[in-house]
């Protein structure tokens, strides 16, 4: 019978590929990162303004019958249909006010502030769309190259 062994030599080659590897992987990272932030603002935009049909039709609903926004919500009660309704458009009021501050904050900003504010980049929807519909593209501006030796620095 015979023995199989393994050739367990390590050769210096073999930590230069993986340390490539890892370097052309944060390279690529930080480039998605500035293309996939530009997407999100643009999705973001598009989210806010159809959130802000919604709220605009509910309040001038509520303005018609002479009621405030809490006050409409409040007489949204008494079947299980209308209250759920009520806390949907509660949640509504809410997403909307969250990402219209974030799209302020992140609105006609560069990628480096883009990048900076990325922590207000939390909506589930918009960054999933942003993400499914992100194509990357070679990187031709100022911006791309500075936030790869950024990136070089932190590691």
């Amino acid at each position: 019978m015979r023995k199989f062994t393994r050739n367990t030599e390590v050769k210096a080659n073999d930590f230069a590929c993986v340390d490539f590897g890892r370097w052309f992987g944060r390279r690529v990272r930080h480039i998605a990162v500035s293309g996939v932030s530009q997407q999100y603002a643009q999705r973001l935009g598009g989210a806010v303004d159809a959130l802000s049909q919604v709220v605009a039709d509910f309040d001038a609903s509520a303005a018609q019958e002479g009621l405030t926004r809490s006050a409409a919500l409040d007489q949204m009660n008494g079947t299980a249909f209308v209250e759920r309704r009520r806390q949907d458009m509660e949640r509504t009021f809410e997403r909307h006010a969250k990402l219209s501050a974030d799209l302020d904050a992140l609105q006609g900003q560069g990628p480096f502030t883009r990048a900076y504010h990325a922590a207000r980049m939390t909506d589930g929807d918009v960054a999933g769309a942003a993400w499914n519909n992100f194509q990357p593209a070679l990187p031709l501006t100022f911006p791309v190259p500075c936030l790869q030796v950024w990136g070089f620095w932190q590691e």
